[in-house]
């Protein structure tokens, strides 16, 4: 055999071989079949600190909604202006408490009641008779001197006084019902008078029931039962039946 004959067989014989090597590793390399993944490589976040074009390492977290659904997007831990992670809020105070209304002595709320004796001056226009309308000059009496009286007038015209608290101090130290012979207050055909009185009224005078006896002024008495002594016959003219005790309220109503 020549050499080149040989030198031909040799480069046959390593063809053959690569051939046969080629094969031989295309056959050992499975590839992916049902039931296996091809696991791909994961990228890794840059971790360098936030700054002019550098990314930033942000650690990825469930939203609460996410977790209760198993569904969505993550968003950044910790931070409040992403949806998911409502800004904390503190407790503003509750401004909703209601405060008990002040009552009068007889239980009555002040807005439904008349003013009286020791009642707070601050409240002097949050009674039913609403708003006084006017201040009258600082009275002389002994009992109630320098007291300042308040005046609620009637809301027909007349310009009649309907009622007089007076205050002394911060406190009301007196009060009165005025034109109590008028519509404001009486009744027809009764000593019985209205518990607030209608200020819408006519004004005109209601006449007292006849009776032999003359039913004395409350305001000429310091006490009520001084009075009744010398009342009690009038109720009892009236028919009545506790006409002592009758007369110590229509003191009290007057005084």
């Amino acid at each position: 055999m020549s050499s080149g004959q040989i030198a031909g067989a040799v480069a046959a014989a390593a063809l053959a071989l690569a051939t046969l090597l080629s094969h031989a590793s295309c056959q050992a390399a499975p590839s992916p079949t049902s039931g296996q993944v091809a696991v791909q490589p994961v990228a890794t976040q840059s971790t360098q600190p936030m700054g002019s074009g550098a990314a930033a390492s942000v650690r990825m977290t469930p939203t609460s909604d996410d977790k209760a659904e198993g569904t969505g997007d993550p968003t950044p831990a910790g931070d409040p202006t992403l949806a998911g992670n409502p800004t904390p809020t503190t407790d503003a105070p509750d401004d909703s408490r209601t405060v008990p209304e002040v009552t009068s002595p007889k239980g009555v709320p002040v807005s439904q009641s008349l003013p009286w004796v020791d009642m707070d001056a601050s409240l002097i226009d949050a009674t039913w008779l609403g708003a006084h309308d006017e201040l009258g000059e600082a009275a002389t009496d002994s009992w109630r001197e320098g007291a300042t009286p308040y005046y609620w007038d009637a809301q027909n015209g007349t310009g009649d006084h309907v009622y007089v608290a007076f205050v002394r101090d911060g406190r009301v130290v007196s009060m009165e019902r005025l034109n109590i012979d008028k519509n404001y207050w009486a009744v027809e055909n009764s000593l019985e008078q209205r518990d607030l009185p209608n200020r819408m009224a006519s004004g005109d005078v209601v006449p007292a029931p006849k009776t032999e006896s003359e039913l004395p002024d409350p305001l000429d008495y310091d006490d009520p039962d001084e009075y009744a002594e010398d009342a009690m016959a009038y109720f009892e003219e009236l028919g009545e039946p506790k006409a002592y005790e009758a007369a110590v309220d229509y003191w009290e109503d007057n005084v």
